[in-house]
């Protein structure tokens, strides 16, 4: 609490007590960090454990290792913080004020700086396991750290560790956790909008598709056909619809009486199953009595298996039609559809009626589909080579020398088993009977057997367990894409007394430059994998940023391959660059280079005559120019009163930046979207018309850094020498935000004439939407604002502290657009996640000789489920209820030298459920809650050993 930015420093020993065995949970339960990024999240975008303070964004908070930047983990510029050797950590230092100008760019929220025991002698041995009450979640960690000097002049220290959780999934994971309740928004039936009679939406438990199922159904409104729904036995019967709901429009969804585990909710997985190794070596050697080399090295990696619940996705824009003539067909279905009106004739379908059909599910059948499932896993290492160096005469007399030549990599491959060939799906779903020889093929086969004959048709009436094996075998694949970022970096930084001052002290200084260059390369290995883009076999990545104009392979005749009557919009190409289902990851490389000159002062200006009072500034500016952007400046300036022996007042005022990451300058992911579009108008419903078009992600090599002005203001007391209490207002406002603005909003914007906004939209000559480019430009302002409280008091045996956070603004104002502040609303389906206005942890410590105890209190405000809606009007129910956590834990010393220590923690003592967060059934089915703020494994045990020499 002596400096002007305000800083939060964490021993190791009370992070092991927070949460033993994971930096990254201890740290999650500290109220200044909002948002977090949990490891084992699984998807393609899994960088481990990523902090982020204030919830400004994953990418502008710096985190460093012993004041030394990190390999990132991906191409989100994120750095998983479980790769820091947790057996050597001394202490964690959290930096909530603006810190580009003194720590580098990318500081824009704070930093995060690891700082090891560099120093460490002795050998030290721990082992942990533990599990959930439930019986599953069984985890184990081993760790051991060794320290030894090497002759007089050298230092050798090093640790390994490795780290596992077992995948909690099922039903019966999900029944022993009765707060799983299939929870979401459905339609009030009772609701009449001319009436105003709301709620519009009521909130309601056991919540079901009345669009998909996993056995399948046609969807033909106005069709006799419309919801029948096919039995596993390939029989078909009408939807069972509880009347809660709507069956065609609203939420497509229906509440049911009992929880039946419809469809993806009895393949839940509450959590994935992760694990994560690492290794540090570091070696010092004294050359001098004032000079000091060292090298160390960092190897590290985590793998997520993460089930996918997916399975077969053949709803909403990934639904295909059935043909008349379907050799799998029912025959009742087949005569109604051949009567007037059941059906349509569609283009492409050589006139032959056909209907809509929807099914999802299978993804965790393990007769079907083997278990299918994706695995993250990324490999790391790191290298350093250092000078340190005491000048002891010449100009420089007094001075510290600090300088390193770092360079590491990190390699993300990203795994599916047993995923969706989505360019075979809609081939196999398309049977029908070979006239020649009576058999059942694919039609595609009929009409182009050169290029279509190993095609084997499958039968999806009643469940993935009509498939054939020769059919699991010809729509499954695997999946490997590999994903590499690394990163360069030289610095130098000389400090020291640059002069006498004015009389309340010397005037100290630092400066220095730096050099770091970041690159990545991403694609996979095969490029059979990818999905061709054009009708003459180009692959995306070979088209670049498409141009405008260019066409991807439609989704059937009279353009698209021939034999091909149908592919669903979601899984035509314009959808994506890759041939197994929701895993396109595009063959991208790019780099960028960024030269920094900095320099600090700190400057005492006034010492009272009492020895107490004392006026203290510092001051700090740093010049960046990034490859591509150009040149930008960041400043501090900080001041601090001392008022009295108990009283001191702080004040920081910065400018900090952040330039683009590479995912922010190089990305680039092609999908389908759902768009409603203000310039066509809905026959049926005379509102926007809903239609499917092309979205284009990318990043922007031009894009600017954005630069934030941070101000933060506090008071710090201490009464006595055991008690010191701080309080600090911060305020950061962002400008020029790097963002994407979304595919809707730029629609909607260019329509109401925002023209600076209508080159990324798309349109064909009848003013149909065509393609949204939906790159990341400078265009949206960023403000947060809040206030810290932080209290530490010792007593005895106690030893007491506090640490509140509240938070009164974290809003979004894109030009043209009133200010949408996010603060309080912490709905699952909303992004970012996670923003409750007020977070409290407080822990007791108590020690005794060899015994030692723990106590912590985590408390989450409540807020709001949606912040556009109001309660009665829209919804039912839109508040969210404040929780309490509880932890304790417990630690015995013994042995003849206490070289053994006994510890044990249960964390979640009263077994607390989690806060429900409901939001409207999506493809996935129910999002029930947050695990990112909520704790979902409920009440669990850690029992284990340190053995220290």
């Amino acid at each position: 609490m002596t400096t002007p930015v305000p800083v939060t420093v964490l021993q190791s020993s009370e992070l092991d007590n927070m949460a033993p065995g994971s930096i990254y949970e201890a740290l999650t339960q500290m109220p200044m960090f909002w948002a977090n990024s949990r490891p084992g999240g699984g998807g393609r975008l899994s960088s481990g454990a990523n902090l982020n303070l204030r919830g400004a964004g994953i990418n502008r908070t710096l985190v460093l290792l012993d004041g030394r930047r990190m390999v990132p983990s991906n191409r989100f510029g994120a750095v998983d913080v479980d790769v820091i050797p947790e057996s050597l950590l001394s202490s964690v230092e959290t930096v909530t004020g603006g810190a580009s100008a003194s720590y580098g760019a990318d500081a824009v929220a704070g930093v995060v700086n690891f700082i090891l025991d560099t120093d460490f002698q002795g050998f030290e041995l721990r082992g942990q396991a533990g599990e959930t009450v439930h019986g599953d979640g069984e985890n184990y960690e081993a760790a051991i750290a060794f320290g030894t000097p090497v002759g007089r002049k050298g230092h050798f220290i090093a640790s390994a560790e490795t780290y596992k959780i077992d995948t909690v999934e099922g039903i019966d994971s999900l029944r022993d956790r009765g707060f799983y309740q299939q929870r979401a928004w459905v339609t009030n039936p009772d609701y009449t909008p001319d009436l105003a009679n709301g709620p519009a939406l009521i909130t309601r438990n056991f919540v079901a598709s009345t669009s998909w199922n996993d056995t399948g159904m046609i969807i033909q409104p106005g069709s006799s056909l419309d919801r029948l729904v096919f039995n596993p036995d390939g029989t078909v019967s009408p939807l069972d619809f509880s009347g809660v709901g709507a069956v065609n429009g609203g939420c497509n969804c229906q509440a049911q009486s009992t929880q039946t585990y419809d469809g993806v909710g009895a393949n839940s997985t509450v959590t994935p199953g992760y694990e994560r190794t690492s290794l540090f070596l570091r070696y010092d050697y004294d050359v001098a009595d004032n000079v000091t080399v060292f090298a160390q090295g960092l190897f590290a990696g985590n793998e997520d298996r993460n089930p996918v619940q997916d399975g077969l996705t053949l709803n909403l824009v990934w639904a295909p039609r059935i043909y008349a003539d379907n050799a799998f067909l029912p025959e009742s279905v087949r005569q109604i559809m051949l009567q007037p009106g059941e059906a349509e004739v569609v283009p492409g379908s050589e006139g032959v009626p056909s209907v809509g059909f929807s099914f999802f599910g299978g993804g965790n059948n393990p007769r079907s589909f083997g278990h299918t499932r994706q695995d993250n896993k990324n490999e790391l290492y790191s290298g350093t080579l250092g000078v340190q160096v005491e000048f002891e005469s010449g100009l420089f007399e007094g001075w510290h020398l600090d300088s390193y030549v770092q360079s590491g990599e990190n390699e993300l491959s990203y795994d599916i088993y047993n995923g969706i060939r989505v360019d075979r799906v809609p081939l196999a779903i398309d049977a029908v009977v070979d006239p020649a020889t009576g058999n059942i093929v694919c039609h595609v086969a009929l009409v182009d057997p050169e290029n279509f004959g190993d095609c084997v048709p499958i039968n999806l009436f009643g469940g993935v367990d009509s498939i054939s094996d020769e059919g699991m075998a010809y729509i499954l694949d695997q999946k490997h894409t590999i994903q590499t970022t690394s990163q360069d970096v030289f610095e130098f930084v000389m400090s020291g007394k640059v002069g006498d001052g004015f009389g309340a002290g010397p005037v100290e200084g630092a400066f220095g430059a730096s050099y770091r260059s970041e690159k990545l390369s991403q694609g996979t290995p095969d490029p059979t994998d990818e999905y061709p883009a054009t009708r003459s076999g180009v692959l995306l990545s070979d088209l670049g940023l498409l141009p405008p104009g260019q066409q991807l392979i439609p989704q059937h005749l009279p353009d698209g391959i021939p034999g091909v009557r149908n592919v669903p919009p979601g899984y035509s190409a314009s959808a994506g660059s890759s041939s197994v289902a929701f895993s396109s990851l595009s063959e991208i490389h790019g780099d960028y280079s960024v030269k920094e000159v900095f320099g600090e002062l700190n400057v005492p200006i006034y010492e009272g005559s009492d020895g107490v009072t004392r006026f203290d500034s510092n001051a700090a500016v740093r010049w960046a120019d990034y490859e591509g952007s150009g040149g930008i400046w960041a400043y501090k300036l900080g001041l601090s009163w001392q008022v009295n022996e108990a009283v001191r007042l702080r004040l920081t005022q910065s400018r900090d930046v952040r330039a683009a990451t590479l995912r922010e300058r190089f990305d680039q992911t092609v999908s389908a979207v759902l768009i409603r579009d203000p310039e066509n108008v809905d026959p049926v419903t005379g509102g926007p018309l809903t239609v499917s078009a092309i979205r284009v992600s990318g990043g922007n090599v031009n894009v600017n850094p954005e630069e934030a002005d941070s101000t933060t203001f506090g008071v710090v007391v201490q009464p006595l020498d055991s008690l010191s209490m701080s309080i600090d207002w911060f305020l950061i406002d962002i400008g020029e935000a790097i963002a994407q603005l979304s595919p809707q909003a730029l629609v909607d914007q260019c329509s109401a004439g925002d023209d600076s906004l209508c080159q990324y939209v798309y349109r064909d000559q009848d003013n149909m939407l065509t393609r949204v480019d939906d790159l990341f430009i400078n265009f949206s302002n960023q403000t947060i604002e809040g206030v810290d409280i932080e209290i530490a008091y010792g007593f005895g045996m106690f030893d007491w502290r506090l640490f509140a956070s509240r938070l009164l603004e974290n809003s979004l104002q894109n030009p043209g657009s009133p200010k949408d502040d996010l603060a309080g609303e912490i709905g699952s389906g909303r992004f970012p996640t996670g923003l409750p206005e007020t977070k409290v942890t407080t822990n007791l410590d108590y020690s005794n000789g060899p015994f030692s105890a723990f106590a912590q209190i985590r408390y989450i405000s409540g807020g709001k489920l949606n912040r556009f809606f109001v309660e009665g009007v829209d919804i039912d129910e839109n508040d969210v209820p404040s929780t309490v956590y509880a932890d304790i834990g417990a630690r015995y010393r013994f042995g003849s030298e206490d070289q053994f220590e006994l510890f044990g923690n249960v964390n979640n003592i009263f077994d607390q459920d989690p806060r429900a967060t409901p939001s409207s059934l999506g493809r996935n089915g129910v999002s029930e809650f947050d695990p990112s703020q909520y704790d979902v494994l409920g009440r669990r045990f850690v029992i284990g050993v340190n053995w220290t020499l």
